[in-house]
């Protein structure tokens, strides 16, 4: 299904055939649409779109958010979604702003674009990241904010760095299907995991990693992280001016070597 703009979404909505097909669609597309600030809550209900399969977001720029709430999201959210691309949306600030609470949300994604989105400062919040565990290829372009790969759950009470306190035992993020990791000009980036969670990320499946660009970046991976990389077969980095080494081995004695 195409929505395509500049018509407002509220007259496309008017039409309660245009709704059914909405919550029956299993390809969305949407286009330069104007008058809509949060994909879920103001094009479906709220309901999380249960039989979206692919959603695919050009242009709209008054969107502020795909999954945006004041409060906790109560349903499923994109249980069988297992592509979303972003693409020059000015406004993004968020793909999930809201705290998911069902282990199934954002459950079967498998690839993510996203691209020239400059207001976006993390790609997944930490309670949708717990969900990726399908999570395939990611590819983010041109995203100049951006700060890291992970950022807190906006609602959540934070630490005084201003990430979601967590218990390390029962709020693990792995991402054990991740084949592709490819980061191009993403200006602000300065590390790709926030600090506290270095060791807790775990990519065995990983074979290639391309990074362009990204000229604040530092580091790829922590020690712990890399350890875990034993399929990787591509690194490629160019054009990384900032980048002091591959793995950051700062406080282990000086070992540059894996386990």
């Amino acid at each position: 299904m195409v929505l395509k703009g500049p018509e407002k979404v509220s007259l496309l909505l008017g039409n309660d055939g245009t709704k059914m097909l909405l919550k029956r669609t299993e390809d969305l597309r949407l286009y330069s649409l104007t008058g809509v600030q949060n994909v879920v809550h103001e094009l479906d209900d709220g309901e999380g779109f249960p039989r979206l399969q692919h959603l695919h977001v050009t242009g709209c720029s008054e969107i502020l958010h795909i999954v945006g709430s004041v409060r906790r999201v109560r349903c499923e959210v994109f249980p069988l979604l297992e592509s979303l691309d972003l693409i020059n949306l000015t406004n993004l600030e968020t793909i999930c702003y809201s705290q998911l609470r069902e282990d199934q949300s954002f459950s079967n994604l498998r690839i993510i674009y996203v691209y020239s989105c400059p207001k976006l400062k993390y790609l997944f919040s930490f309670s949708m990241a717990k969900n990726l565990l399908g999570l395939q290829k990611v590819e983010v372009v041109n995203c100049n904010k951006l700060k890291m790969m992970i950022g807190p759950d906006m609602e959540k009470p934070t630490t005084t760095q201003g990430f979601t306190e967590i218990n390390a035992e029962d709020d693990q993020v792995t991402f054990p299907r991740l084949e592709e990791l490819e980061l191009v000009s993403l200006t602000n980036i300065k590390k790709l995991w926030p600090d506290q969670f270095q060791g807790m990320y775990c990519c065995q499946n990983l074979t290639k990693v391309t990074v362009t660009r990204c000229c604040p970046l530092k580091y790829m991976f922590s020690y712990s992280m890399a350890n875990s990389l034993g399929q990787l077969r591509h690194l490629e980095i160019i054009n990384c001016w900032s980048m002091e080494g591959i793995v950051n081995t700062t406080g282990l004695g000086g070992r540059d070597e894996f386990k």
